[in-house]
């Protein structure tokens, strides 16, 4: 019973490979096993980098839902649906790529055709400015 036999054992608390710091990927010496950054500063950048992501998320939701507000405002101010707000405009594309808008001008359904937007609008700008007496004459 006295001949006890010592076994040492190694343990092995780190991978073989070096991780890649995930802000500036450069390879690091991690003291954990789970670290994804190579210094406070890669963590601090990382952390400011989310901030602002979802600061701007949080502004294009604010916008987003100021816009349907304007469109019901509007809708409401017409005596009308917001789905005739919306179709009052309505883009679509033909087959050969050719921008179909249309719209209510004057009271009018206008078709346009063209092959960019920016031929649309001056089309639609250029009909507005058309009053329903100077068609009458």
């Amino acid at each position: 019973m006295g001949n006890t036999i010592m076994i040492k054992t190694t343990k092995t608390s780190r991978s073989l490979t070096r991780p890649r710091c995930v802000t500036c990927g450069r390879s690091f010496v991690a003291r954990r096993a789970d670290a994804a950054y190579c210094s406070g500063k890669c963590r601090q950048r990382a952390n400011r980098a989310r901030q602002t992501t979802s600061d701007i998320d949080r502004e294009i939701e604010a916008t987003r839902l100021h816009y349907w507000e304007l469109v019901r405002r509007k809708a409401e101010a017409r005596g009308v649906t917001v789905s005739q707000i919306l179709t009052d405009k309505a883009k679509h594309f033909d087959a050969e790529g050719r921008v179909l808008v249309h719209a209510i001008v004057n009271g009018q359904i206008l078709i346009f055709a063209a092959d960019d937007i920016e031929q649309v609008s001056a089309a639609i700008t250029a009909s507005a400015a058309v009053t329903p007496s100077d068609t009458d004459a």
